[in-house]
């Protein structure tokens, strides 16, 4: 890894303080629903921004959530706690993502999509206490990938090599300019803000050819929704086909994914975002 790299990422600011509680409070096996809302409460903006992004019509919900309380209930402590440091760090940082061709809107957009098609995809999973985190914040590793290029001069050169791929290349761009990818990157800086162990260890594993058995249930969906669901394309033949596969070879829920793919293809249609081109 790119030594400039790694000094951007040690010199990020920390995480809220009340992030660094919930991180705390999420890791005790006791952890009451009551607690993790005493200290979400602690931050009304925090607050503001969960309930705003739990009634996004991507999760795919009836009932329109009022209440904090009622949206972890409804979400899960570990879940919450993922929509939580999300927005904090959305609100931490304004990312210039234009090597990227991309807008901040549209960057954040997709990583919401990737976690509604799990939390859809795999109902009451288990998994999705490490999945939904996971799923927002994988990609945060392109923020710091995105200031480096800028301050060396080279986002208009990785911008034309990706742009050259119809952006379908990117992780593979980055390993080939910086020798790591944003998956990589992103590990690093969740080692810096003190994440889990288990949680860094399946992000890294993303693009990995050989993936941990141990770890094998939690990658490949990631896998499927970072195929399925880009900033530039969504739920295209190439797309479904691509991740169908994996779904079958890994013995995923195929019943299930049809039926939330169906539910979710008109939802993002509307918003599709449009590269800088």
């Amino acid at each position: 890894m790119e030594t400039s790299i790694l000094s951007d990422i040690e010199s990020l600011p920390p995480l809220p303080r009340v992030i660094a509680q919930l991180q705390e409070l999420c890791s005790r096996s006791d952890a009451s629903l009551k607690e993790v809302v005493k200290v979400i409460e602690q931050d009304p903006f925090l607050v503001a921004n969960i309930i705003k992004s739990a009634n996004s019509p991507l999760y795919g919900h009836t009932k329109q959530i009022k209440t904090l309380s009622f949206a972890v209930s409804l979400f899960g402590i570990n879940s919450i706690k993922g929509i939580a440091i999300a927005s904090a760090v959305k609100s931490s940082f304004v990312p210039n993502l234009s090597p990227y061709g991309l807008d901040t809107h549209h960057f954040y957009h997709t990583a919401e999509a990737r976690s509604a098609f799990l939390y859809q995809w795999l109902c009451n999973d288990k998994r999705l206490e490490i999945l939904i985190p996971c799923a927002l914040l994988m990609h945060i590793g392109s923020v710091v990938i995105a200031d480096y290029l800028i301050k060396n001069h080279k986002d208009k050169e990785f911008y034309k090599k990706i742009s050259k791929t119809d952006f379908k290349q990117n992780q593979a761009i980055e390993k080939e300019m910086l020798g790591v990818d944003c998956f990589i990157v992103c590990g690093e800086l969740l080692k810096q803000w003190n994440f889990e162990d288990k949680m860094i260890e399946i992000i890294s594993a993303i693009n990995d050819k050989d993936v941990p058995k141990d770890l094998e249930a939690f990658v490949y969906p990631l896998r499927v929704v970072n195929a399925l669901i880009t900033p530039y394309y969504f739920f295209t033949q190439e797309q479904i086909d691509e991740v169908s596969k994996i779904i079958v070879e890994k013995n995923l829920d195929l019943e299930a994914f049809k039926n939330v793919l169906e539910q979710s293809k008109e939802q993002l249609e509307q918003q599709k975002p449009n590269t800088n081109e």
